[in-house]
């Protein structure tokens, strides 16, 4: 269901074709976690809470 919203078919969007030329070898973890869409969003959004949560990064604080 999350890799259709990415992907509209009946748009003609097809998912990205990985290259084995990247920065990373097809066997790393990056590849292994970045492929994997649902934690990407989960692992987005708990990031994006946490930021909120924190002083310095939501503006507020004291010090430089």
């Amino acid at each position: 269901m999350i890799r259709a919203t990415f992907n509209d078919q009946a748009k003609g969007e097809t998912p990205v074709v990985r290259s084995d030329d990247a920065l990373f070898p097809r066997d790393s973890v990056t590849w292994r976690v970045h492929g994997d869409v649902t934690t990407m969003m989960v692992g987005g959004v708990a990031s994006l809470l946490l930021q909120m949560l924190h002083l310095r990064g939501a503006g507020g604080g004291v010090g430089p």
